[in-house]
């Protein structure tokens, strides 16, 4: 850029020097977790950034009204902004004070993202996030434009027309390191090779980042019964605006500190995180048990044995950097909970409710609510399945 153009700019106030109050937005100093492979190297900044909320100091930098809620780091059509969050009111600390936003239905989408090469495994090789459509003139508005200039700073320009998206996407998702941004998924996301972050985008740029053989995806949609919701954990207030606001205050508390593991710390029991903490349901646990112990039961028939022989097979090829015999060890672990959904339903109920277990134990509840082939039973068992539409691509 040239130097008296970006000088002009600095004094204007549209750049902000990197080591500027706004130099969190970048993400660019967050490290890769350090029991992985990637150790010591930064955590991807260029293509997943995760919401960071603005402080009342970078608010008032902006001359943004201090009482509303700002959000970095948004993706709508492969670009980042700042979007402001209709209908919701903070403290100066960013907790709420108000949620008026209005929803008009909320879907948990099932993505398999590699069914068309590999069906066999195609309840493995599969992703989950939360769709939350807003009625109009509800959702995230985009307002200022987050550009990077690697050497000279950090610019923040505002929109020429702000952007209201109603279809907004969390989705909890493995980072890889800058120098590793070709590395395969598998093997990798088994072990802590990843970092984990809550992103948020738009339903546009879900579809639009895909790219490719469009034909090797295919996405379940279960529209979930906001009928069956209670309350959320706040009160009566908008449901998929409590999930929102959530998924945006743990992002920007948490940042991308975790590592992520296929088995244990992924998409799928994260997200189930997000819901149980947000809401209160009409149905009662017991029945909620009752039901989830026999919709896996049926899981378990149809994809079992297909997981378990990709498991086997993995455990005794030779791949660099895997710890085969870990490898062989969560397949044991597969092998044993399997077995119980079938056979035992009390030990089973055990670890739905116990929170004091360890070990391989510990290792097998996570399994529960980890494994995306148990996604529909957790949403039916809850009572929360109003449909369920299946969309394949060409």
């Amino acid at each position: 850029m040239n130097k008296l153009i970006y000088a002009f700019l600095l004094l204007s106030g549209l750049i902000f020097p990197q080591e500027s109050i706004f130099s969190n937005l970048s993400q660019s100093s967050e490290l890769m977790p350090v029991n992985g492979k990637y150790a010591g190297q930064y955590v991807e900044n260029i293509d997943k950034r995760t919401p960071v909320l603005l402080s009342f100091k970078q608010k008032s930098a902006l001359n943004l009204d201090p009482d509303d809620l700002y959000i970095a780091n948004i993706k709508h059509r492969g670009k980042f902004y700042i979007a402001k969050f209709k209908g919701v009111t903070v403290d100066s600390e960013n907790n709420f004070k108000t949620i008026n936003s209005v929803t008009e239905s909320v879907h948990y989408i099932k993505e398999k993202w590699n069914a068309g090469k590999r069906p066999e495994i195609q309840e493995l090789e599969a992703h989950s996030s939360l769709l939350i459509k807003f009625l109009e003139g509800n959702g995230l508005e985009l307002v200022i434009d987050q550009i990077d200039f690697e050497e000279s700073g950090y610019q923040l320009s505002s929109t020429m027309k702000p952007v209201l998206l109603k279809e907004i996407v969390i989705s909890l998702e493995a980072i890889r390191g800058m120098d590793s941004l070709d590395a395969a998924f598998l093997p990798d996301g088994i072990l802590e090779n990843f970092a984990l972050g809550i992103r948020v985008y738009s339903e546009t740029e879900r579809v639009e980042r895909r790219g490719g053989d469009l034909s090797l995806y295919e996405d379940e949609f279960f529209q979930l019964d906001l009928t069956q919701v209670k309350s959320t954990v706040f009160g009566p207030l908008d449901i998929g605006g409590v999930l929102l606001y959530n998924a945006l205050k743990v992002s920007s508390d948490v940042e991308r500190s975790q590592p992520y593991t296929l088995f244990s710390n992924n998409c799928t029991n994260r997200l189930f995180d997000l819901l149980n903490f947000s809401l209160v349901l009409v149905k009662d646990n017991k029945s909620i048990e009752e039901d989830l112990i026999e919709g896996m039961k049926k899981s378990i028939e149809v994809e079992g044995v297909a997981i378990l022989d990709f498991m086997e097979e993995l455990s005794i090829s030779k791949i660099k950097d895997i710890d085969n015999s870990m490898i062989e060890a969560m397949t044991n672990d597969l092998f044993v909970l399997f077995k119980l959904i079938r056979e035992n339903r009390n030990i089973l109920s055990s670890f739905i409710h116990s929170n004091n277990l360890v070990g391989d134990y510990k290792k097998a509840k996570e399994y529960l609510y980890s494994f995306p082939i148990f996604i529909e039973d957790h949403l039916s068992a809850r009572g929360l399945v109003l449909s369920r539409e299946v969309v394949t691509y060409e």
